[in-house]
């Protein structure tokens, strides 16, 4: 993954005045920026009641307008709230302020029409808002912002809404000098973390719509969200002259200091080291405006990616169309395509490096974990007398993946369980291969869960054959796979862990 500035991936911005130098990798502690000049640490006023004075000097105060633009469950609110953290930006709660912008407009365009200043065109084409209607739209959303920032530390108001993605060309016209940052997330994870926000249903997120054409498959439909929505931000990119930046959710996760250091420079606020780490380290323990966002962030604690490449689990329910769009906008995002995340380390694939701590869990707990799984296999094999249809399925493998996207072979077959390593470098000899995260593999062997509970909750997937298309045969031997598995791993149990 690397983006148009010859970076690694982190920002890719439109031309600018000055050329960005590439960050230092091997220097977090570099200084840059403006200097700290020993500002108040009082903390910053969010949404208050102001006094007369204070409404006087906001009408004077300069404020840059910043949108963030993403589809959901991108990691939007973590962002926002690593924003918010820095001293001279306020980044409120979703306030859909695109969706105010446009109904002002609409409001001043009827305005014009009724004083028949409005002609429609000729051709019946949609009728654009004239300058005059989009400065006053501004400079209704300009005062209504200015009034909410009492901390004259405050340069730049962040608005991060998900409806800004379909209010792009207007959010242009109306702020010709607003700073755009465009946030891009996997679409397999995207999708799955949509289906986990949405257990109880899909009225959220704007999903419902797109959910509509394809109830019976969720997968699909979400596939369409984000096609939608990806569609809209990567049209902008190529389209606009505004100054706009991208971030990938991954590397916000996997490499935050320098991310931010990178966006603060394009917004161009203070970028110190000292800065940027406080703005981490703050995100997280400090509190933000409360509104819509992720149901989990404040609830965490630490900024992990041990969510990264989880949806590579999600079942392929994608039509071979969807795949095709999705596969053309990865290839211009330059994200890796859905073949190579089904099968492979997505963390590794986009460029990340590993994990010291795996997301919580050491390389240490991953072998102790293999190591048991290895002992009940071998023991089931043992004490469970195959019978001929189940014989006919081994060998087949077992890929088991870890919090920080390592991915581990085993092949089972009928004369024991052979640790392969990497399943990249291994050339495939059985006819099914299933994958399932370790967690799930914990759950199997503690009987917290069985194999149908895990790939209900997409924590595993049974492959028969080295496509994309599965066809019914295909699901037949996946399904006998697990039931096979499933009875050598409960032979093998312990009887004092039944």
């Amino acid at each position: 993954m690397s983006d148009v500035t010859g970076g690694d991936g982190m920002l890719a911005t439109a031309p600018q005045s000055e050329e960005w130098p590439e960050p230092r990798r091997d220097s977090p502690d570099l200084e840059g920026g403006r200097p700290d000049i020993g500002r108040p640490a009082t903390p910053k006023a969010r949404v208050q009641s102001p006094t007369r004075s204070t409404r006087r000097a906001a009408r004077r105060r300069p404020l840059r307008m910043l949108f963030v633009v993403s589809a959901a469950r991108s990691g939007s609110t973590l962002l926002r709230y690593l924003i918010d953290s820095h001293p001279e930006i306020t980044a409120p709660a979703e306030m859909n302020l695109s969706a105010y912008l446009q109904h002002t407009v609409s409001m001043w365009m009827r305005v014009e029409e009724a004083r028949g200043e409005l002609v429609a065109p000729a051709d019946g084409q949609q009728v654009e808002p004239s300058d005059e209607a989009c400065r006053r739209a501004r400079k209704a959303l300009d005062t209504m912002v200015r009034d909410m920032v009492t901390d004259d530390r405050v340069s730049v108001f962040c608005d991060k809404s998900l409806t800004s993605v379909d209010q792009l060309g207007l959010l242009a016209r109306c702020y010709p000098d607003g700073l755009f940052v465009l946030l891009h997330r996997y679409p397999l994870d995207m999708i799955s973390s949509g289906i986990e926000a949405s257990r109880w249903g899909f009225n959220a997120y704007g999903f419902a719509p797109f959910l509509g054409t394809a109830p019976g498959n969720f997968v699909a439909g979400l596939g369409s969200y984000w096609i939608d929505r990806a569609t809209k931000m990567v049209e902008f990119e190529r389209t606009c002259e505004q100054a706009h930046a991208r971030i990938y959710y991954e590397l916000l996760c996997g490499d935050p200091f320098a991310t931010l250091k990178d966006l603060f420079r394009f917004i161009g606020v203070r970028h110190d080291a000292r800065t940027v780490k406080a703005c981490i380290r703050k995100a997280l323990a400090s509190e933000h405006s409360t509104g819509p966002g992720d149901y989990k962030i404040d609830f965490t604690t630490t900024i992990s990616r041990s969510s990264i490449g989880r949806g590579s689990l999600l079942p392929r329910m994608l039509a071979p169309q969807q795949v095709e769009a999705i596969d053309n906008l990865l290839a211009e995002l330059d994200y890796p395509s859905l073949e190579a995340a089904w099968a492979g380390d997505l963390a590794k694939l986009v460029g990340l490096r590993p994990e010291v701590d795996g997301g919580g869990r050491s390389s240490s707990a991953l072998e102790m974990v293999l190591q048991r799984l290895t002992g009940v296999l071998e023991a089931g094999l043992k004490a469970h007398s195959l019978r001929g249809d189940e014989a006919s399925v081994l060998p087949l493998d077992l890929v088991v993946i870890a919090p920080d996207g390592r991915h581990r072979l085993l092949t089972v077959s009928q004369s024991g369980v052979t640790d392969a390593g990497s399943p990249d470098s291994t050339d495939r000899t059985s006819q099914i291969r299933l994958r399932c995260s370790l967690d799930g593999v914990e759950d199997a062997l503690d009987g917290r869960s069985n194999l149908a509970q895990l790939m209900h909750d997409g924590r595993l997937r049974a492959e028969a054959g080295a496509g994309a298309e599965e066809r019914r045969s295909d699901r037949l031997k996946g399904r006998r796979a697990m039931l096979v598995l499933s009875d050598l791993v409960t032979a093998g149990v312990p009887l004092d862990r039944k």
